[in-house]
């Protein structure tokens, strides 16, 4: 059976530090990287004001401040933050308010991997960010 979305945002509990082993991305090998969790991504996007919005790369550097590195893995990032949306998609289909729920729509684009792949549809991210007066 599979998991639901808010099932794989409980799995991982604390963020864990890591020593990049080879280069990968924007990291060099030896460095320090943070692996969040979803639950840390969804705190660091709800921080995100109305009508402002943050890239994946700021929401990255945020939580490698956050933990004294200088880096944050960019996949597992991705993917927490696709876990973290789809959670707020599942919540606003059981009654919460958009105030309740994290703002995904606030770094996800209508035509971002993770925007593509969303249950609540690219037209839904559009408004939600037309709504904030936000480049879609």
């Amino acid at each position: 059976m599979r998991k639901t979305w808010h099932q794989k945002y409980l799995v991982r509990r604390k963020p864990e530090l890591v020593v990049a082993e080879k280069s990968f991305g924007d990291i060099p090998a030896g460095a320090q990287v943070v692996i969040s969790t979803p639950a840390e991504v969804d705190r660091a996007v709800r921080l995100v004001p109305a009508g402002h919005e943050l890239t994946m790369k700021q929401l990255r550097n945020y939580i490698a401040r956050k933990h004294h590195v200088q880096y944050t893995c960019p996949i597992t990032t991705g993917i927490f933050l696709r876990i973290a949306s789809e959670c707020a998609v599942e919540d606003l289909a059981h009654g919460k308010t958009i105030c309740q729920v994290m703002p995904f729509w606030r770094i996800v684009t209508p035509r971002s991997t993770i925007g593509k792949k969303l249950a609540c549809g690219q037209d839904f991210i559009t408004q939600m960010r037309a709504n904030e007066g936000l480049p879609v």
